[in-house]
């Protein structure tokens, strides 16, 4: 554990940040279990940036950054990416260079294009990156920056106005302070705008990229903000987001948390408890601002912020911690080191380029975002220093195949934050780390981008066109439907080949001569994208638009149960389904189930009037649709919560206080489930939910009227003679795959006589290890002793711990290394604390991937070998 006692590292202020008595754990292992692969691949576009400009007919390169690692779990490969201009698919490829897939988008029309890719991993598991708007038109493309047609940004910051001499240096615009909450809303609900404005309109009409810097930031923030509750915290910081959004379209990223490591902002702790804390994923409040900030910016990267990583790999892999939880959900495209002087100048070139790998260990690209460098000598008389750290340094980020723009903050001396960091002298003349920069950007290849034009060669298509003429959008099917699906084909220079038909990914069928139609029987409820795919004479193929159908499951009568409560126990609410009230209670003051029949396939609402405006609200935990459970907090429409001050709707609450209804989204039912535990029973039959309906008579087969035919005590399915009371039970046997002598217990068959390759143990947890039957410290098919161990430090007091033993151990053995220290013990159900008699303790082990609370008297170390 480390604190920091340290100077404030943004830009509009300095001074020193009282050291904060908080600490932060890293959990060796994040309780994540993934039986099959759901966590996303990573996907950004680097290249174009938004807001970049192209002239009409010219072909623009499209740079993909993509991996499947930097996830808590189930880290694979990337197959494909597929590029896409809105929904018009463009092409896709399977090959990269260091996790950059390559595509160009020949001879482009003019207009504004949203740019955005797809990328499908080892387990077929698709993300969609944030889009990238650019825009295409008739005037000739004027080159911005040093880093014209070298390959990536090379930007700055704009603190006032920017300088004349802005647009021949730089290419990209972060705003120094305009944009930070504390700048924009220091009085609650009064926007100032205006140093955002001048930042953003700069990068917006000079075609530049842009970031905003930054949305939370514990270090600059309104000073109203400490005092809200978390409701209200939640409303203030979305209200934020929804403004930046509709001011500013062109944002190619965004810094949606900075400096949250540690006491590196004084004030995160605000962010922290106004979110809702850490909670049961120890990221909760982050993961609830990223997931807010993808909803409102679905056009602009999202990038996590921090500095002090390049001379200290332990800041990195806690941050890496926290991109893992944010990589899993599909909510972070950036990882953004500050690069700052004190964190860099001093640092090896070796170290600094295993720094940038390791941060590459998030999957996603890196963006250095406030790079100054002064030599280590704070003076404005440092040229040589500078120079050389320059010469040193930069190329390391600048080659980094992960490293997708560089920001610098400030170039002029005297107006930059740090003393020694600005390249131009106070009288804007070339220092010489300036000349050094300004000829190793020339020695740069040329690749035509960014500020670049490729000349396309815009000849007449040749492709075939194709469309579907029926169904439409609004044509009205019931499951099990049967749906005709018709399209017009032809070609500019040939003949049609063949029409295909998809559902989505999904090959329908074919047809190969007109009029093109395929014929789709029994499609369940749900909905549904349908193209259609013309290929001509020469091999040529065009996909046609997307048609979205549903069809809607049949009307099915069953029972919708809704538990809910009043607080003063006249409330009444209403069930409505489809437009119809099914019935309506008056509900009291403890939660109560209310029950109705009818039908159990449509739009379900639980409809709630409250008269008197002041006392009266109703809770809505959950509804149950023919057995199925959906809870209230769970549903985006609420109309009847009462947020910000005012009634009008929020979602995601239980609660009503205002007039209005909860909208549930449910599942179609096709046969209503009387038996919703049982996978072969739908209705309870003769016998009953759980047991199968079969013969009642004592012939030795297990029923719901005799399963005990003999009379001996065992069950005619465990008996080896289930009509013979003298022949006793089935024994259970354990496969021994490694035939040890120790059996898997997965896998167990009831006989009579022991069948080849088992045993009567099932104690095996490592049944392919011939070696060992638990795993231990290494893990199935690792020799004991031959694995790094993972090692903790604790302070003493409290400390938040996660076991990486592969199988629950009996917890004085897991904590063996520190139990001398040990006073207490806890999780979320149960502890162990020393000083109690043994039946007093309800914890007993550790498990894999589980959080523990340990209390212990001194600092120590945490080896988690199991002695």
């Amino acid at each position: 554990m480390k604190y920091f006692l340290h100077q404030s590292v943004d830009k509009a202020k300095q001074g020193f940040i009282p050291v904060s008595l908080f600490f932060m754990v890293i959990l060796s292992v994040l309780s994540f279990t993934s039986f099959a692969q759901t966590y996303p691949p990573s996907c950004v576009v680097t290249m174009p940036f938004a807001n970049a400009y192209f002239k009409e007919n010219s072909d623009i390169v499209i740079k993909v950054y993509s991996t499947d690692i930097g996830k808590t779990s189930n880290n694979g490969t990337v197959t494909k990416v597929e590029f896409y201009n809105g929904t018009t698919k463009l092409g896709e490829t399977a090959t990269h260079t260091s996790n950059t897939y390559t595509f160009t988008w020949k001879c482009v029309a003019a207009g504004k294009h949203t740019i955005k890719a797809v990328a499908t991993n080892s387990n077929n598991v698709k993300f969609t990156s944030a889009g990238v708007v650019i825009n295409v038109g008739t005037a000739n493309v004027t080159a911005r920056g040093l880093s014209a047609n070298k390959g990536k940004y090379l930007a700055n910051i704009i603190a006032g106005s920017a300088n004349n001499d802005y647009n021949t240096l730089w290419n990209g615009v972060t705003a120094e302070n305009g944009c930070k909450w504390g700048s924009v809303e220091g009085t609650r609900n009064t926007m100032s705008w205006g140093q955002a404005d001048i930042s953003y309109n700069h990068a917006k009409n000079n075609n530049l990229m842009f970031r905003y810097h930054a949305i939370a930031w514990g270090s600059q923030y309104p000073n109203w903000i400490t005092s809200l509750s978390v409701a209200d915290f939640k409303a203030e910081m979305e209200q934020y987001m929804t403004l930046v959004a509709a001011r500013y379209e062109y944002m190619d990223q965004i810094d949606v948390l900075n400096e949250q490591i540690g006491t590196h902002a004084s004030g995160t702790g605000y962010f922290r408890d106004g979110l809702g804390g850490n909670g049961t994923t120890g990221f909760d409040w982050q993961i609830w601002l990223f997931e807010k900030a993808r909803q409102h910016f679905p056009n602009s990267k999202l990038v996590l912020n921090d500095y002090g990583l390049e001379n200290d790999q332990n800041a990195i892999n806690q941050m890496l911690n926290l991109v893992k939880a944010l990589r899993d959900r599909g909510l972070i495209d950036g990882f953004g080191t500050q690069a700052h002087c004190f964190n860099v100048d001093g640092v090896s070139t070796t170290a600094l380029k295993s720094a940038l790998d390791l941060m590459d260990n998030g999957g996603v690209p890196i963006y250095v975002t406030e790079l100054d460098l002064n030599g280590g000598v704070e003076s404005a008389s440092n040229e040589s220093q500078q120079k050389s750290s320059y010469e040193a340094r930069f190329p390391i980020y600048w080659d980094h195949p992960a490293v997708a723009g560089i920001t610098l903050w400030g170039y002029v001396d005297g107006a930059t934050w740090k003393t020694g960091t600005g390249i131009l002298s106070s009288s804007r003349a070339d220092k010489q780390a300036m000349t050094w920069l300004k000829s190793y950007m020339t020695a740069r290849p040329n690749v035509s981008y960014p500020f670049g034009t490729i000349a396309g060669t815009c000849a007449p298509s040749t492709d075939p066109v194709v469309e579907i003429t029926a169904p439409t959008a609004a044509t009205p099917f019931a499951s099990p439907a049967s749906i005709t699906i018709t399209a017009t084909a032809s070609d500019p220079n040939g003949t049609i080949s063949k029409v295909e038909f998809y559902n989505g990914e999904e090959k329908l069928g074919e047809d190969a001569s007109s009029p093109y139609s395929y014929s789709w029987t029994s499609v369940a409820a749900g909905t549904y994208t349908l193209t259609a795919v013309a290929t001509d004479n020469d091999g040529n193929k065009t996909t046609s638009g997307a048609l979205a159908i549903t069809v809607t499951a049949p009307a099915l009568n069953g029972t919708i149960v809704i538990n809910a409560m009043g607080v003063v126990g006249d409330e009444t609410i209403e069930l409505e389904v489809d437009g119809v009230v099914v019935d309506t209670w008056t509900l009291t003051t403890a939660f109560a189930n209310y029950t109705a029949t009818g039908n159990v396939n449509g739009v379900i609402r639980v409809n709630y009037t409250n008269d008197d405006g002041a006392d009266r609200d109703a809770e809505i935990d959950y509804i149950t649709v023919a057995g199925t459970k959906y809870e209230a907090e769970d549903q985006a429409i609420n109309t009847g919560y009462y947020a910000n001050g005012a009634c009008g709707g929020g979602g995601n609450s239980q609660l009503m206080h205002c007039s209005g209804y909860i909208e549930f989204v449910t599942e179609p039912v096709n046969t209503v489930d009387e038996c919703p535990n049982d996978p072969n029973k739908t209705a309870p039959g003769t016998c009953g939910c759980g047991v199968a309906d079969t013969d009642t008579d004592k012939d030795g087969t297990a029923d719901c009227l005799d399963t005990d035919d003999d009379g001996d005590g065992i069950v005619d399915a465990s008996d080896c003679d289930p009509i013979n009371a003298s022949v006793g039970a089935k024994t259970k046997y354990y496969a021994d795959a490694d035939n040890d002598g120790f059996g898997d217990a997965a896998t167990m068959q009831e006989a009579c006589a022991k069948p080849v390759g088992y045993v009567t143990n099932s104690t095996d947890a490592c049944p392919a290890d011939v070696n060992k039957t638990q795993p231990g410290n290494c893990g199935c098919g690792v020799a004991e002793g031959t694995c790094t161990v993972q090692t903790v430090s604790l302070k003493a007091g409290w400390n938040l711990i996660g076991c990486p033993i592969l199988t629950d151990t009996e917890l004085q053995k897991a904590l063996s290394s520190i139990w001398s220290y040990v006073l207490t013990v806890k999780d979320q159900s149960g502890f162990y604390q020393v000083n109690n008699p043994v039946h007093l303790n309800s914890l007993k082990v550790v498990s894999w991937g589980s959080g523990y609370l340990v209390n212990v008297s001194q600092s120590c170390t945490l080896d988690w070998i199991v002695r």
